[in-house]
């Protein structure tokens, strides 16, 4: 028995005092009776989600030479995509090495040439009410779209999952797993390479990876996780990720 045809668009805000910290959003769904379910939100690492796409744009896309860039980059561990009110941000597009244009956001929208040509698109963004702080490149190939619609260029992110306590802290000086899944738009997931700081991205130390999850040792006492995904088209990194302690 289906809840009669009913679609439901599910978000989650959370707030600090009168300004909106983060807000998420996940696909349109529907429920089967009995109309009890559960969902996690908010969990895990602030970091980029490419999923729930709804609208043809979203969330780099293409149309004739027009390109634009808005992906989320205040996703949680379930991958559901998200916004941040933001302390600073920079995106940044360069085409075969050249600077196209930059803006002082976590997004714009760029003119570029016709012609093929290899891009990279740089993210930066720091949200005003916590202490991560979010990095991404993508690299990919791109041209003329002709006609009228959209297409979306391939892109590839990870959401980091970590079962953290309550406090939002994981227990420090011991071995610990990360749940990690990749979110895409027009490219396939693959398994990326993951690096671990423990020291705010100052050194970085090989994790090992599975494909469900990434292996990481928490040094004892207090500190903070920084995480560093990478792959051929893919350079993601999540200062301060989450917090260890005893």
């Amino acid at each position: 028995m289906d809840a009669g045809g009913i679609t439901w668009h599910t978000s989650f805000e959370e707030s600090t005092g009168a300004e909106l910290a983060v807000t998420l959003s996940g696909p349109p769904v529907g429920f089967r009776a009995p109309l009890r379910t559960a969902a996690a939100w908010n969990t895990g690492v602030a970091g980029p989600s490419l999923s729930a796409q709804e609208l043809p744009e979203q969330w780099v896309s293409r149309n004739g030479d027009t390109l634009v860039v808005a992906p989320r980059l205040h996703g949680d561990g379930a991958g559901h995509p998200g916004l941040a009110a933001y302390r600073s941000a920079r995106t940044a597009v360069y085409r075969d090495g050249v600077l196209i244009g930059e803006t002082d956001a976590a997004d714009g929208v760029f003119t570029v040439p016709p012609s093929p040509g290899r891009y990279r698109l740089e993210m930066r963004a720091e949200p005003v009410a916590f202490g991560t702080v979010v990095e991404v490149a993508w690299t990919f190939r791109s041209e003329h779209v002709p006609g009228p619609d959209w297409r979306r260029v391939p892109l590839r992110a990870v959401s980091f999952d970590p079962a953290l306590r309550a406090d939002g802290t994981a227990p420090a000086g011991r071995a610990f797993r990360v749940p990690f899944r990749m979110t895409t738009q027009a490219a396939r997931a693959g398994r990326p390479a993951v690096e671990v700081s423990y020291d705010d991205g100052r050194a970085w130390f090989p994790a090992v990876v599975t494909d469900t999850h990434v292996a990481v040792a928490h040094p004892a006492g207090k500190g903070w996780v920084s995480l560093r995904a990478t792959a051929a088209d893919l350079e993601q990194t999540v200062l301060r990720a989450y917090p260890f302690w005893p």
